[in-house]
């Protein structure tokens, strides 16, 4: 089956000024996520949505494509990137014979994500096609551990009834990553997020699930960078 990678990448970002462009070991962010890519024995293209003509750039230079710049609604601090994704696709199929069969989306604020996790998601949806796949990794915390704070007070996210369970003995945890995100082209355009009922999960690794939204992340992912033979281990 045919398949489009979109990798949303707006100009806009208040954290890290042009954050998706940013130098990591020597090549800017977005480029770990198109290499990554253009390497996956699955994805036939690779497209980068974006607004900004120097995030264009880049992406060509990279090696993926770049059909049309994505319009200024789709790109302030309130989209999210799905509505993106849904763009490009209604692009595509407006102006081109044939629409991908399936469609992944790909972060760029995930470096460490591999072309082995991307092949590996798009093998799991593969399996199953009406329903999308969502990249998570370990929460490495119980549900039980977690806290709202209300009135400056402690109040459980459940009524638990026993909040002094041990961690080991608690229903494992995971979260959403960003990394990855597959769905049917179709499907996804009916359905208008990859969030649906019945999602499966692709387990990814903490390296490869890191997600750079902060200075702080991109200090930890400079470091990790400097030492990617150890990211397996991670």
């Amino acid at each position: 089956m045919s398949c489009v990678a979109i990798i949303p990448a707006r100009g806009g970002s208040k954290a890290i000024p042009q954050k998706n462009i940013t130098d990591l070991a020597g090549k800017p962010l977005l480029r770990w996520t198109v290499e990554a890519a253009l390497a996956s024995q699955q994805v036939d293209r690779v497209i980068v949505s974006t607004d900004d003509p120097a995030i264009a750039a880049v992406a060509r230079d990279a090696g993926a494509e770049v059909p049309t710049l994505r319009p200024a609604k789709f790109a302030d601090d309130d989209t999210h990137s799905i509505h993106a994704v849904l763009h490009m696709l209604r692009w595509l199929k407006s102006n081109e014979t044939n629409l991908p069969e399936r469609c992944c989306m790909l972060l760029p604020t995930s470096p460490f994500r591999t072309a082995s996790d991307i092949d590996a998601g798009l093998t799991l949806h593969q399996q199953e096609t009406t329903t999308p796949v969502i990249g998570v990794t370990d929460a490495k915390v119980p549900i039980i551990s977690l806290r709202w704070i209300e009135a400056n007070r402690l109040r459980p996210i459940d009524d638990f009834p026993d909040l002094q369970l041990q961690r080991q003995d608690g229903k494992p945890l995971y979260r959403v990553n960003g990394a990855f995100y597959a769905a049917s082209s179709a499907k996804l355009l009916e359905q208008q997020s990859f969030h649906t009922p019945g999602a499966r999960p692709l387990l990814m690794s903490w390296a490869s699930s890191l997600d750079i939204n902060t200075p702080a992340d991109l200090a930890l992912a400079r470091i990790l960078a400097a030492n990617t033979d150890k990211l397996q281990d991670l």
